[in-house]
């Protein structure tokens, strides 16, 4: 992996074996970044995408075998008991021009990956939701600098 910064933008580029989700965890991890957009391409492999059912309440996961293009990856980023949660979608295409795509879970790079992180300084947590099960967004209470009196 290599980066750089400037200001509140991220550049990341991953390396052959690094697992997509893992690497952008331990960047945000190591620089304390308290929440984030991300968006990249790249070459990947061992990918295992999903989709969450609400009527199981569970994701039913597809491991996609072969070498895939990451066509598009859109995540958020924001904390769960103190760390990153890197929250990803991804669009893949392989040699015969067939799309895939879904909640990204894993993907292996076998060139590069290339991600943008954007860093929005807002400390946005994760906390389950009781009626889907799901860890959603939880702000912090809103400051009362700015906002019109009256």
């Amino acid at each position: 992996m290599d980066s750089r910064r400037e200001g509140g933008t991220h550049l990341v580029r991953l390396d052959p074996g690094e697992d997509v989700i893992e690497a952008l965890t331990r960047y945000c991890a190591d620089r304390g970044i308290l929440s984030a957009t991300a968006t990249g391409i790249g070459a990947v492999r061992d990918v295992e995408v999903g989709a969450f059912v609400c009527r199981t309440g569970a994701y039913e996961k597809v491991t996609l075998p072969g070498e895939w293009e990451l066509l598009s990856l859109d995540a958020t980023i924001s904390r769960v008991d103190g760390g990153p949660f890197v929250h990803a979608h991804a669009v893949l295409g392989n040699a015969a021009a067939e799309t895939r795509g879904g909640h990204l879970f894993s993907a292996r790079v076998t060139v590069t990956a290339e991600m943008a992180i954007r860093e929005t300084g807002i400390a946005v947590s994760r906390e389950k939701d009781e009626a889907s099960g799901l860890r959603l967004w939880r702000f912090p209470p809103a400051s009362c600098e700015g906002k019109p009196r009256g």
